[in-house]
Order: C-alpha cells, then structure tokens, then sequence
C-alpha cells in the first residue's frame, strides 16, 4: 500500500463524525502527521486556516502545508488540477 493511501486511509478516519469541539484535533493532525510539502483542499465547514482570509491569521498559527480554500472543496478543481498545482 503506498503511503499516499495510507494518508488518505487515516484522514478519512479522522473526518468520520467529527465533532466541532475536535477541530483542534484536526489541526495538530495535519501538522503533525502530512508532510509539510503537502496540499490540502479545503471547504468553508473545515476549520483549517484560510490563507485568503485575514480573521484566520488571528485564529489559528501557521500550517506548513499549502491550504487550498473555497466554499466547496470540489469546487478548487479535480484531483489532477490539484496535483498540477503542488
């Protein structure tokens, strides 16, 4: 199994039934656990930094990870314009 599933096999273990109180959680997650070279789309129900809104900056510390945000997640791109992004 490649380590890229092996990813996606624990964050879709980690998003099941998470509460608003985890999103902390989420957070030290990410930065713990994907490589800081990383790109993670975002919608507006994740509470991960937005790089795009100022008020996060307030909110939460910096991620090392590139935060790709929009209203809907789906609506960033598909998966190969997402990696041509990287």
């Amino acid at each position: 199994m490649s380590r890229l599933r092996r990813l996606i096999e624990n964050a879709a273990g980690v998003f099941r039934g998470l509460p608003a109180r985890r999103h902390r959680e989420l957070f030290d997650w990410v930065k713990t656990t994907l490589p800081a070279k990383a790109v993670i789309a975002k919608d507006s129900r994740i509470l991960l930094p937005d790089p795009e809104n100022p008020h996060d900056s307030a909110r939460f510390e910096p991620l090392p990870q590139t935060i790709l945000a929009g209203k809907y997640a789906a609506d960033l791109g598909t998966i190969d314009e997402l990696r041509k992004r990287e």
